[in-house]
């Protein structure tokens, strides 16, 4: 019995010291993970980062200066138009009908007021959304998901409106009317999370994709040419995407402080710390490119290392994919907003024959190199208008091919919508 005793007492020594050795072991896990994480998020709150939702909400801006008075206002007709004769897929990658023309005509002649408001919203300097940043970022994603599907509704009017007027041969205002879903992508583009990104941005594509048919389907005139030039210039995807970093990031720390068990001192804490530094890791790499400037191969190198170095953090391998696409959308934006620019400078400056220098076309070094490699922009002129387009994510130069995204860039739209 007494040896029993002795076992039993000896054990349970054991067991004592191994939990305070096992707490100790925690309490320097969590103290120094506290202490690495605060000392990260006290550099970005001197640098003036938004690290909270709440911390996102923009200032006031009266109700004549923001878009989102005049976009509101057109909604309902915007709405009509869309639900009574505009169906199918985008009408920038195919010729239209006849059928769906006499629609498209039929609609804006029955809604007049929608173009005007429309252009009164863009000429705002800001669109500022009733959203409420207060919300938990559960909820607030609920909230923006129906004002960021309005914004695509506002892009199919615009584009039948677009390929309306460049059918009726009057390509300037076609142009125009391009120009108009460009500033509303570039509106859009000031909000917050990759929701709102992906949206302004493809907003952005279908407006290149737009202002390319209408100077390339009919003469447009030096003055158009000059507009069109004037807000491609005001378009560069990755300052956009620079931005929605840090505002996924602000968004991302408050869903992480909410997580069930999130600040349990046992174990849990520790390791909820490594993995917001292993998110914060990741977004510095994004940035790192961003400032850098790095061409798409040495870039996606670098952000496969972030990843590498991250794997197994939850967080990491939820953000990393979205935060990839984003990236690659941006980059292949950029690519288009590049080529536009060569051929909108091509209408001015090209002869009647050849294919003159890049160089000569009066634009900034920058603009006419591929985002890919950091090569300039191949350049083809066919019978039947301009190809301009960079390599594209597979880094192989595939003659031009546009349709399935093996390059990137614009060329010719669908013949049928070029006039003889």
């Amino acid at each position: 019995m007494k040896r029993w005793k002795k076992v039993l007492k000896w054990t349970a020594i054991t067991l004592g010291a191994l939990v305070a050795a096992l707490l100790a072991v925690n309490a320097w896990y969590v103290g120094t993970s506290d202490w690495r994480l605060e000392k990260r998020l006290a550099e970005l709150r001197s640098q003036g980062e938004p690290l909270s939702l709440a911390e996102l909400a923009p200032g006031p801006i009266p109700p004549e200066q923001n878009a989102d008075t005049y976009l509101r206002r057109a909604r309902a007709d915007i709405e009509a138009i869309e639900r009574g004769f505009l169906h199918g897929d985008n009408l920038l990658l195919r010729p239209p009908t006849p059928d769906e023309l006499k629609a498209i005509r039929a609609a804006f002649d029955a809604y007049p007021k929608v173009v005007p408001l429309l252009e009164q919203a863009v000429a705002c300097p800001k669109c500022d959304l009733p959203l409420d940043y207060t919300l938990s970022p559960e909820q607030f994603n609920q909230a923006l998901l129906p004002e960021v599907q309005a914004l695509r509704a506002v892009n199919r009017v615009l584009e039948a409106r677009t390929v309306l007027l460049a059918h009726d041969a009057k390509n300037d205002e076609a142009t125009a009317s391009a120009i108009v879903l460009l500033r509303l992508a570039r509106l859009f583009e000031g909000g917050p999370t990759f929701v709102n990104y992906f949206v302004a941005n493809a907003v952005r594509a279908e407006g290149v994709l737009g202002a390319n048919m209408a100077i390339q389907t009919g003469p447009v005139t030096a003055k158009t040419c000059a507009a069109l030039d004037a807000e491609l210039a005001l378009h560069e995807p990755m300052e956009a995407f620079r931005h929605t970093l840090r505002t996924e990031r602000a968004y991302g720390l408050d869903s992480f402080r909410r997580l069930p068990a999130r600040n349990a001192w046992l174990f849990l804490r520790g390791r909820w710390n490594r993995e917001d530094l292993a998110y914060l890791d990741v977004i510095d790499a994004f940035g790192e490119v961003l400032r850098a400037d790095m061409p798409c191969q040495a870039a996606q190198a670098r952000l496969q290392e972030a990843a590498k170095q991250a794997r197994g953090r939850t967080l990491v391998e939820l953000f990393t994919p979205a935060a990839q696409a984003a990236y690659n959308a941006a980059t292949r934006t950029r690519a288009m907003v590049r080529s536009l620019r060569v051929v909108n400078a091509l209408q001015v400056c090209a002869g009647d024959k050849g294919v003159p220098k890049l160089s000569d076309l009066g634009l900034p070094e920058a603009t006419t190199l591929d985002p890919y490699t950091g090569e300039p922009l191949r350049v083809k002129r066919l019978s039947v208008g301009w190809l301009v387009y960079s390599v594209g994510k597979n880094l192989t130069d595939d003659g031009g091919k546009l349709d399935d995204a093996s390059d990137d860039g614009v060329g010719p739209p669908p013949a049928a919508q070029i006039k003889e």
